[in-house]
């Protein structure tokens, strides 16, 4: 099982007590390797490590805030076109 305990207050009121369900096979593989490297932190940075690897931009003394560096490192460009637009059916596929 693949599973992540950390969230924000709004993402765990959301949840309830049902938490995230998900089985590795529900992961694609490509994103499964990502998952086994296992995260790597970086100051406040929190980043995964088979991405840190292969990121050669701005160290992460130079951002002024840790957000735009997580984001430069771990990516985040996810197509979603296939998720309802908006109400809780997208906010349960998403999470």
């Amino acid at each position: 099982m693949i599973a992540n305990t950390r969230m924000n207050a709004r993402m765990s009121a959301h949840l309830g007590a049902g938490g995230i369900r998900v089985r590795e096979e529900d992961v694609p593989e490509p994103f499964r390797l990502i998952v086994h490297e296992g995260w790597t932190v970086d100051g406040d940075a929190h980043l995964l490590t088979a991405l840190r690897s292969g990121y050669h931009g701005t160290v992460r003394s130079e951002w002024r805030d840790v957000i735009p560096y997580e984001a430069a490192v771990n990516g985040r460009g996810m197509m979603d076109y296939d998720l309802p637009e908006a109400g809780r059916e997208r906010l349960d596929a998403l999470l």
